[in-house]
């Protein structure tokens, strides 16, 4: 999900629905491997295949949030034995129409539930972990996913994914923000006391199921360092998002 969508800057959770668990809303928070090694006795790996399909990015606890909006991720499985699955994201900038997109695929590390971004093309070069910190189905039984991932400077912090464009219900992610408070650690507690809502106003085109046409691949299809809103149907082929978020 701006964390990774940041720097690199991000699942149908109809698909993951499949799975509905017998009671929605039961939440469970662990200390990332990043953070720390010791267990969480109520974690259980992700059932296989939760994080494919469409989710929007709802919270994030890194700067960016104000620069970029109708955040959303679609993820499907790899082509390949060791890619675990390919992430396509879509997001516009205010003030301009124009949709942008990233593309990258993920891998699996020797972690539970701990994945490896790797960018593309002209993001070949960014790349990040993208650990699951909770999971689940909300109290409106909709999926959520709530990840630690790299910012722009190398920092980390909270990304809230969600099935829903309005993010986990009130309910559950006041239980979520309390789990993970209650795991005591400092940069958990911290990051948790910054996450901000991204904006989702439906506004945006519609944008059908992702092809990996050749911009996509080589994600050319990026917002440069002007501000410059390009005309319907341009690409601008210039700095990664990370730059972007940046110099705004």
């Amino acid at each position: 999900m701006l964390s990774l969508i940041a720097s690199t800057a991000v699942l149908l959770g109809a698909a993951s629905a499949a799975a509905l668990p017998s009671v929605c809303g039961k939440t469970c928070a662990r200390v990332p491997p990043a953070v720390s090694m010791q267990s969480s006795g109520c974690y259980k790996p992700a059932p296989k295949g939760f994080e494919y399909g469409h989710w929007y990015r709802t919270y994030q606890s890194l700067p960016g949030s104000e620069y970029m909006h109708n955040i959303e991720l679609f993820a499907s499985p790899g082509a390949t034995t060791d890619v675990h699955k390919t992430d396509f994201i879509t997001f516009q900038v205010p003030g301009c129409d124009h949709i942008y997109s990233i593309y990258g695929y993920e891998t699996y590390t020797d972690y539970t539930d701990v994945k490896t971004f790797h960018g593309t093309g002209t993001l070949e070069q960014v790349s990040g972990p993208l650990e699951i910190v909770a999971y689940g189905w909300d109290t409106a039984c909709d999926p959520y996913i709530v990840y630690w991932e790299p910012g722009p400077t190398g920092d980390f912090g909270l990304t809230t994914m969600s099935s829903s464009p309005t993010g986990p219900t009130l309910k559950t992610f006041t239980d979520l923000v309390a789990d993970i408070k209650a795991l005591g650690h400092d940069d958990l507690t911290a990051q948790v006391d910054k996450l901000d809502w991204i904006p989702y106003d439906g506004a945006r085109k519609v944008v059908p199921y992702p092809q990996a046409s050749k911009e996509v691949l080589e994600n050319k299809n990026m917002p440069d360092a002007s501000g410059k809103c390009p005309t319907d149907g341009e690409s601008i082929f210039g700095q990664r998002v990370l730059k972007y978020v940046k110099d705004l």
